[in-house]
């Protein structure tokens, strides 16, 4: 549930689309429109941060959490990803200790390194 300020550091920013000037605290906090008395436009979490909290905040494993953030999305687009098995497209993330994002790995190819 992020919109196009999800990842962005906290600013003032001007969206494309007619969203117009939005400020971003924090990923928590959500995005505000500027222009509509600083109304909640829409959550401002990237995907790992729900993986985070679905296991600090809820409580959830790391297995249930992996599944709930990547399987059931997968599932409900249609995408060949979300599991570790042959004949799926091979996108995985590695994580550190403190959960944050060391590899981005899509196809097999690494493309992201912290």
């Amino acid at each position: 549930d992020s919109n196009l300020g999800a990842g962005l550091a906290p600013d003032r920013y001007t969206l494309p689309g007619g969203w117009g000037d939005v400020m971003i605290a924090g990923p928590n906090d959500g995005v505000r429109l500027v222009d509509r008395d600083m109304g909640l436009s829409g959550s401002a979490l990237t995907p790992i941060d729900s993986f985070r909290n679905a296991i600090q905040l809820f409580g959830k494993d790391m297995g249930t959490a992996s599944s709930v953030c990547s399987e059931t999305p997968a599932k409900l687009l249609g995408l060949n990803k979300g599991r570790i098995e042959k004949g799926m497209d091979g996108d995985i993330i590695i994580l550190g200790p403190e959960l944050d994002l060391k590899y981005t790995i899509s196809g097999g190819s690494v493309i992201f390194k912290a």
